[in-house]
This record gives C-alpha cells, structure tokens and sequence, in this order.
C-alpha cells in the first residue's frame, strides 16, 4: 500500500531527528535522510525543499 503524504513527512523528519540524535544536527544530510527511507532525493524536496524547512515540521 502506498503511504500518504503525511506518513512520508513524518517518517522524513523522524529519519532526521534519528541521524542527529546519533551525531549532531550538522551531520544531518538529506541525502542521508532519502537513501535510509529508499526514496529519492526529489521526494524528500518535494515535502522540505531545504533541511531547515525540517526544524518545526
């Protein structure tokens, strides 16, 4: 089943939340971010054109 667009924006931001509680917010990449939720680049920009757009999501 596809997930909503909802899901796929919670589980972005609870990727990059999980990478910076690991290292730091700096180390948060969000290339990282798509490749550990195997979904594309492009996917990610199309809910957070930028990783600041995370912070308060």
């Amino acid at each position: 089943m596809k997930k909503s667009t909802l899901e796929i924006r919670e589980a972005i931001v609870d990727e990059a939340i999980t990478i910076a509680e690991h290292s730091s917010w700096e180390a948060v990449h969000l290339f990282d971010v798509a490749t550990e939720l195997n979904i594309s680049l492009d996917d990610i920009r199309a809910h957070f054109s930028e990783k600041k757009n995370l912070v308060g999501a």
